[in-house]
């Protein structure tokens, strides 16, 4: 067997397997981490819609109403519906003993092979020579390196429906990477839509997914471009009428999610009052909070502390900072072909659009997270950010085309120790510590 092929199954299927028994707690346990959670409010509303309601029972009557909606008497959920209805097959069997956990895990492993198919046809693509070693790398540093880490080792609401996200927006970029055609375009467009009804944040990744289409080698004229976006929007369209329903069945109002009749802490009752939920307000302060705020340091083992509020994704994953040093040779680029120097950079005009694609999609995405009241209040670093690592991630890889040689690739391996010491401790701590708190 070549060595190339021999790479890719260990890229393949190794690399997968291996992080699935990292999430799962065998090979930092000991043993299976199975467990259900009863902050997990889609299993609940998954077996409403199997029984034909919109609104949850509450199983658990001793705890509070954390985070739900409380309308004439009835509890909801103000999260787009998605997530409820992928656990649907697993609710008609087990019902509430559905082990909210190893779902968890098994998203977020398909995650890290679903991003390594996608970085090698992105690769292809765009003439990005990573080869296996550098596949392996930016796997591994998005398996262990960020929060994707934590959060795909917990059950609870507010993380199934991240990682969940992240999938269908993998495979939504896949589809569209893909050979051109009507039927790989409605697929793309059917996982843009649940990835937008399970994140609506993500409705932004558009930008990205519009730029990728453009630099595909195809003939374009005005019938084909119509057809391609119909066969891309038909299933967002179809998605958006169901939840204006949707909205519409539970609260008389096709605009109204239930935010208006959120039981939230006490915690944000003051800013929510004054603010609302998603406000200019919050900007600064979030932005600072999330992306550059340092955690709280100490001076015994593992050196740094907790905040609920979080801290900066860049603490927690320094690999991140080689997306600034690919931002200079990338403005540096748009700047040279402004003045007519085309060939004067290694970066070809596709290669702008495309980057020019996940950087926008990547800032709309985290302006709308940096306007919502907190920050993502109980977890470790920024959990939020996960929504726009991807887009960060494309657009960084193309450093690849500038930082080549022994310092550059020294430099990436120290960064990526560091992330994934923050993340392993972050995964130990956070369940240790925070999670006793919080239930």
């Amino acid at each position: 067997m070549e060595k190339s092929n021999i790479c890719k199954i260990i890229i393949l299927i190794v690399i997968p397997i291996i992080v699935w028994l990292v999430y799962i707690g065998v090979l930092t346990e000991g043993k299976f981490q199975i467990l259900t959670d009863e902050l997990n409010y889609f299993k609940d509303l998954s077996i409403s819609f199997s029984q034909g309601k919109l609104n949850i029972e509450r199983p658990y009557s001793w705890m509070p109403a954390s985070d739900l909606v409380f309308f004439e008497g009835e509890y909801y959920l103000y999260w787009p519906p998605v997530p409820a209805v992928v656990y649907m097959p697993f609710t008609w069997t087990l019902g509430r003993n559905t082990p909210d956990t190893a779902i968890t895990n098994s998203f977020g492993a398909l995650n890290i092979l679903l991003l390594i198919i996608l970085l090698e046809m992105f690769s292809k693509r765009y003439g990005l020579k990573t080869g296996c070693t550098g596949i392996i790398f930016l796997s591994v540093f998005w398996a262990v390196g960020t929060v994707h880490y934590y959060m795909s080792t917990m059950g609870t609401v507010w993380y199934v429906s991240q990682i969940m996200a992240q999938t269908f927006l993998l495979l939504s970029v896949i589809f569209i990477l893909a050979r051109t055609s009507l039927a790989t375009l409605f697929l793309s467009g059917l996982f843009y839509s649940l990835a937008v009804y399970t994140r609506n944040d993500l409705f932004f990744a558009i930008v990205f997914i519009a730029a990728v289409y453009f630099t595909k080698d195809i003939k374009l004229n005005r019938k084909i471009l119509v057809d391609d976006c119909l066969a891309f929007l038909f299933p967002f369209v179809v998605f958006s009428v169901a939840n204006l329903l949707y909205n519409y069945a539970r609260f008389g109002s096709v605009f109204e999610n239930g935010l208006k009749y959120h039981l939230m802490d006490p915690y944000f009752l003051a800013n929510f009052k004054n603010y609302g939920y998603f406000s200019l307000h919050y900007v600064p302060y979030n932005f600072i909070r999330e992306v550059f705020w340092p955690p709280p340091f100490k001076s015994v083992l593992p050196f740094f502390d907790f905040n609920f509020q979080g801290f900066g994704f860049l603490w927690a994953s320094p690999v991140f900072v080689f997306g600034f040093a690919a931002a200079f040779y990338y403005i540096d680029a748009v700047k040279r072909r402004i003045r007519g120097y085309d060939t004067d950079t290694a970066l070809s005009r596709d290669d702008l659009i495309v980057m020019s694609g996940a950087l926008i999609s990547g800032l709309l995405i985290a302006f709308v997270i940096f306007m919502i009241m907190g920050t993502g209040w109980g977890q470790f670093a920024s959990r939020y950010s996960v929504d726009y690592q991807l887009m960060m991630l494309l657009f960084g890889v193309f450093i690849i085309k500038f930082w080549k040689g022994r310092f550059f690739k020294s430099v990436l391996v120290v960064l990526l120790l560091c992330s994934v010491y923050m993340n392993y401790c972050g995964m130990r701590y956070f369940m240790q510590v925070i999670m006793n708190r919080i239930r």
